[in-house]
């Protein structure tokens, strides 16, 4: 899915002050970088959570197009970047 806000939030914030976002092109893939300006994001432990609204309806909220389980403040999907791997890959369940 394009367009996506992709996030990863350190799980413990005591080891590692470093967050990192990125947004995915149209084949899917988001490019991090921390604190926007710095590629990649620094070895550790991560929650990884997603954004993505679809188009308001009437005059509310935009509805999100990812399940609530996955977005920021209320994932719990972690994982583990390290210095020799670059490439992760995630599958998130349909709305």
């Amino acid at each position: 899915m394009e367009d996506v806000s992709v996030y990863l939030t350190p799980v413990d914030r005591q080891v590692n002050q470093w967050g990192a976002a990125g947004l995915t092109n149209a084949e899917g893939w988001a490019t991090m970088k921390t604190h926007s300006v710095f590629d990649g994001a620094v070895p550790g432990d991560y929650i990884i959570s997603f954004r993505k609204l679809g188009a308001p309806v009437d005059m509310n909220t935009p509805p999100s197009l990812i399940p609530e389980k996955y977005t920021l403040g209320k994932s719990q999907e972690t994982m583990t970047v390290s210095k020799k791997q670059s490439e992760y890959t995630f599958s998130l369940d349909a709305l």
